[in-house]
């Protein structure tokens, strides 16, 4: 077998099916299509595909095994915002935080959910905004005649552990938007509800 056979034998990769594939997938959760999980966080409601969050989410992987059958889990100690923007990564693979403030909350919530290539992105975009800011803030103390150099750095989350409650039949307050703006709600849960509440054991 020549080497151009044993290339062509090996297979090619095509990029651009990865891109329609997420394009279907994110379109599939905005029209609540084959979506199998409902997701309370903050109050606001979440539909999502279970295999998607398992294959970008160590803690919905394990999860999932354990808890196969409640179609419903409401997550405590993570942000509405925050959680929005790492289901918009987990479907486009796109951040669009706003600042080194609201990127580290994102980045907090993912090292909570252990999604790993979400926390790559994020490190990256906090580095970028420290190295805006380091700058700005060299040229400020330039015109101020004095030489200190202010580094920052990434704190960490560590000592965080998980509570999972078990809930029976009930109502949860969830935020719904529609035509005229958002409003509040009491949804009737059928069955069993897990709520996972992310806390610091410091």
């Amino acid at each position: 077998m020549s080497a151009a056979e044993a290339e062509a034998a090996a297979g090619s990769e095509y990029p651009a099916h990865y891109k329609v594939m997420l394009e279907k997938l994110n379109e599939q959760r905005q029209l609540d299509q084959f979506t199998d999980i409902t997701l309370i966080v903050d109050g606001h409601q979440f539909r999502a595909h279970k295999a998607v969050l398992a294959a970008c989410s160590q803690f919905f992987y394990k999860f999932f095994q354990d808890f196969t059958q409640e179609p419903l889990v409401e997550i405590e100690g993570v942000s509405n915002t925050a959680f929005s923007q790492l289901m918009d990564f987990t479907y486009t693979a796109t951040l669009a935080v706003a600042g080194e403030d609201e990127a580290f909350d994102v980045w907090k919530a993912a090292e909570y959910l252990q999604m790993q290539e979400a926390i790559k992105a994020l490190n990256k975009k906090i580095d970028e905004f420290s190295s805006l800011a380091a700058r700005s803030t060299s040229k400020k103390r330039k015109i101020a005649e004095t030489s200190n150099v202010i580094t920052e750095t990434l704190p960490t989350v560590e000592g965080e552990h998980v509570e999972i409650q078990v809930m029976g039949e009930g109502a949860i307050e969830v935020e719904e938007s529609g035509a005229g703006g958002s409003r509040r709600r009491c949804k009737k849960c059928s069955g069993i509800v897990r709520r996972l509440r992310f806390s610091s054991s410091r």
